[in-house]
């Protein structure tokens, strides 16, 4: 049955994943259609579109509610501590460095049941896609037939550029890579198939299509779980930890039957859910943290203690992902703010006009100037000087000198009895003497 359990009971929504593949192939027949690039962009889990991601894998091992899933370009020593579960798409053919497989077997050995799931390069889905779409197009359409095999040679050139960089004898720790002696993208032979019975239970050898452009053999003390015509497609290598128990790593020879392309074949549906069950019995049934990485040509990133950390700047998170987005549209919600409040962005606005016909203003700017002067004599002869012009009619006594003890000049008016404040009074501004008698007179 297809996409079941190690219970044999079938997932939750099968034909959903099944229809993911087939909108896949048709999305990519529509955009080649429509002159537009095939995507090819290998193992991204945010290249949905791509016949080389793995997006449906990754959809299906999410589905699975024993598994916590998370997408990595690097490993730290927080995820060497929390993840349960890694598996490595590395996008280039040559072995991993020392450095790399170092720190994964540090990893395996420290804490019992972790498992490590490898999966190699030897597989283009874009050459397969080419090889299965460009029969499909009729004859009479021979420009159609023409582009799309001009763009098949521009996506094997990259491919065949990863195979001359890979030397024709490789060994590392984990496996001895060799050249398949198959003409690039041709299955392996459907002749007969061996493995273990958790793998091989229900399969055919007629069913499975697998292509592998070079071998990958495993260790000798490795374990077999898959193998077609004696390839071997899926092995196992155990490592004793320091806990006294052990810890897995799951070699794949390739990524064709778990990449995007390939999952439209239903029983490359059901190699992909025997390895996810591999891995729920390796873990014995524990919530599993599982860790998909993405590495380029250049390799892994491995920071470790000793690795100085990057110097972050206060205001780094704000380019990672959702709060990027999020503060631009505050900022640009801010800006349109901020031109509406300034003047010569904002609505027009009236501004108090002064007037030029109060003359309580000038007596009062008068005031100001005598009381910043401190000059008291010199106010009260302003003052004397005002009287003697505008009231010729009264008599005033003569201001006193500046050197002389005599008191100010008294007020001309009589003294009037002290009554309550009316309303009608005039406010008086504390200070300006110069205006109340100028009011008085």
């Amino acid at each position: 049955m297809l996409f079941t359990n190690k219970n044999n009971q079938p997932l939750a929504k099968p034909s959903f994943r099944a229809w993911w593949g087939w909108l896949l192939l048709g999305c990519s027949l529509f955009l080649v259609g429509c002159d537009e690039v095939l995507p090819t962009g290998y193992a991204k889990w945010m290249q949905g579109t791509s016949v080389n991601g793995n997006t449906i894998f990754q959809t299906l091992m999410r589905s699975d509610p024993s598994f916590t899933v998370t997408t990595r370009d690097e490993v730290t020593p927080r995820l060497q501590e929390r993840g349960d579960c890694f598996l490595w798409f590395p996008d280039r053919l040559i072995s991993p460095s020392e450095r790399e497989i170092e720190w994964f077997e540090d990893w395996l050995t420290e804490k019992d049941d972790r498992v490590m799931v490898y999966v190699g390069r030897s597989y283009d889905a874009a050459e397969s896609y080419w090889s299965q779409a460009i029969p499909m197009i009729p004859a009479q359409r021979q420009n159609v037939r023409s582009e799309m095999e001009y763009r098949r040679a521009q996506d094997r050139i990259y491919y065949d550029s990863l195979l001359k960089g890979v030397p024709k004898e490789e060994i590392n720790p984990w496996y001895t890579s060799l050249p398949s002696g198959r003409p690039i993208g041709d299955p392996i032979a459907q002749n007969y198939l061996r493995g273990s019975q958790e793998w091989t239970k229900g399969l055919l050898p007629k069913d499975l299509h697998v292509v592998a452009d070079r071998k990958m053999i495993p260790p000798l003390d490795a374990e077999v779980l898959l193998a077609l015509d004696g390839e071997v497609i899926v092995s196992r290598v155990s490592y004793q930890t320091f806990e006294g128990g052990k810890s897995h790593l799951i070699l794949v020879s390739n990524g064709s039957f778990l990449l995007n392309l390939p999952l439209v074949n239903s029983t490359n549906r059901e190699l992909a859910t025997r390895l996810l069950d591999e891995i729920e019995r390796l873990r014995k049934d524990q919530p599993t943290t599982a860790v998909f990485l993405e590495s380029g040509a250049g390799g892994l990133t491995i920071r470790d203690r000793s690795t100085p950390p990057e110097v972050q700047q206060s205001w780094s998170f704000f380019s990672e992902p959702p709060l990027d987005l999020i503060f631009m549209q505050i900022a640009l919600v801010g800006i349109f703010f901020i031109f509406s409040r300034w003047p010569i962005f904002g609505r027009p606005r009236k501004e108090e006009e002064a007037s030029l016909t109060d003359f309580g203003r000038h007596v009062k700017a008068i005031g100001d100037l005598l009381r910043r002067a401190e000059k008291t004599g010199y106010a009260q002869q302003r003052l004397y000087h005002y009287r003697q012009t505008f009231h010729k009619d009264r008599e005033f006594e003569p201001l006193p000198t500046e050197d002389s003890d005599e008191p100010a000049i008294p007020d001309p008016l009589p003294k009037q009895p002290k009554r309550e404040p009316s309303p009608f009074d005039r406010v008086q501004i504390p200070g300006d003497e110069e205006e109340e008698l100028w009011r008085k007179s």
